[in-house]
């Protein structure tokens, strides 16, 4: 992962936008408000990224342009490897599986949960629906279980829509991960939403490779029907979804996720003609779960990187901004003592633990930290009237166990929409070190 490299954006707003990695391009287009914000936006996006299908690009500056509104799907692998091992044909029940814990349904649910933060903050409206796959795709209309329909996201449709998620805890019996008919169970779904217009994200977890039920050939005609020109891939990108794919396997058996990678990033095994319009990110952890699905709501004007935890994540600020939002994710589990020290800039610190509100180096910062089923911190800063908090901020872990000294910590700090922008406000400092 690249450190945060800001780039000069001084014709509108003179502010400074973070490169913009795939998972950022949903956000940065359709939150973008008006024609000129969005085709600077596009500009920057083809200079820093490359060429994409344009007819992709355009159908979301579109939709920033004529209102803001999003699709979002969640599409849940429900295979047995989940919770009990898989190896060799047959399922080891007295071995773990990749997620014995279910740590993928409070990873999802937060991802809804800091949806509808980034929705409140940025102004737009949001559609979600969940669904989830083996040999089929399980919430096609007339499939069994309870999924839902396409929800409009609120506060008071929150826990109707975790509640959903929930459920997954008890789907992880099917056998086979068919991304064929996955896929094209998403994509049709995407067209019974009731927001013709919408961006429209299709976020896709699974833990297994493309496996489909009948004899080996099963498998070939599974991959065609995806990679093909004009097949499933390049439906999907073609209508505009960007499809974000988080994969998950254990540390001492790496699923090959080429194909699924090639589906999503581009950046895997070639699958489709158009280019590849969205972002993957791996995870080997429940921690590194959480940090995925965190990822995958990439916001415009964040700085984010991940570094070890004897390291620290530094951001620069400056009095031009006043509201900045941030989140620490422990990859790794980091020891029973473990937490997050905030350091302002004139040195003094306040120690991120439980819930808490305080004044800290010119700044409010209120937090909440939780130790279970991770470790994390999320908290907002707002800069004090009359005062200053110029300079170099640091978030780091402290008391964690001796040995994990390089365990790895997600971090992230953005913007609130709200602030007065003028200049660069946020950058990470630090290069990251490799592992």
């Amino acid at each position: 992962m690249e450190p945060f490299d800001p780039v000069d954006t001084n014709a509108v707003g003179a502010t400074r936008v973070g490169k913009a990695n795939n998972a950022l391009l949903p956000s940065l287009v359709c939150g973008a408000h008006g024609l000129i914000g969005s085709i600077v936006v596009a500009v920057l996006y083809h200079a820093t990224d490359g060429a994409r299908d344009i007819g992709s690009f355009v159908s979301w500056l579109l939709a920033g342009i004529v209102g803001i509104s999003f699709d979002v799907l969640i599409l849940m692998d429900e295979t047995e490897p989940l919770k009990h091992e898989v190896a060799g044909g047959e399922i080891h029940r007295d071995r773990p599986g990749t997620d014995p814990d279910d740590a993928r349904v409070p990873a999802a649910q937060q991802f809804v949960e800091q949806l509808l933060i980034k929705q409140q903050d940025e102004g737009f409206a949001t559609n979600v629906r969940v669904a989830g796959f083996g040999q089929l795709y399980n919430a096609a209309p007339g499939a069994g279980g309870t999924y839902g329909g396409w929800t409009a996201l609120n506060e008071s449709s929150l826990s109707k829509i975790n509640s959903v998620i929930a459920a997954q805890a008890d789907r992880d019996s099917e056998l086979y991960t068919n991304y064929a008919n996955a896929f094209a169970g998403a994509y049709e779904d995407f067209s019974r939403s009731e927001q013709p217009d919408a961006c429209k994200m299709l976020v896709t977890f699974t833990d297994g490779a493309l496996t489909a039920e009948g004899p080996a050939s099963a498998d070939v005609e599974a991959k065609d029907a995806i990679c093909r020109p004009g097949g499933l891939a390049d439906q999907i990108r073609s209508a505009g979804i960007y499809h974000v794919g988080i994969g998950l396997s254990q540390s001492n058996a790496p699923t090959d996720f080429s194909l699924f990678k090639g589906v999503t990033s581009g950046e895997g095994e070639r699958c489709g003609e158009l280019p590849a319009f969205g972002a993957f990110y791996p995870a080997n952890s429940a921690g590194s779960l959480f940090a995925s699905f965190r990822q995958a709501l990439g916001t415009p004007g964040a700085a984010s990187g991940e570094r070890v935890a004897s390291e620290s994540f530094d951001v620069m600020l400056d009095d031009s901004i006043d509201a900045v939002r941030f989140t620490v994710i422990a990859r790794d589990d980091l020891g029973p003592d473990a937490h997050v020290v905030l350091t302002a800039p004139d040195g003094s610190t306040v120690d991120l633990l439980g819930d808490g509100e305080t004044q800290l180096g010119g700044a409010n910062v209120q937090w909440s930290a939780v130790q279970q089923p991770v470790q994390q911190v999320d908290g907002t800063m707002q800069l004090q009237p009359g005062q200053s908090w110029e300079g170099l901020w640091k978030l780091s872990f402290t008391d964690f166990a001796a040995d994990q000294a390089d365990g790895r910590v997600f971090n992230t700090v953005r913007i609130q929409p709200d602030s007065h922008l003028q200049v660069t406000s946020i950058a990470a400092q630090q290069p990251q070190r490799q592992r």
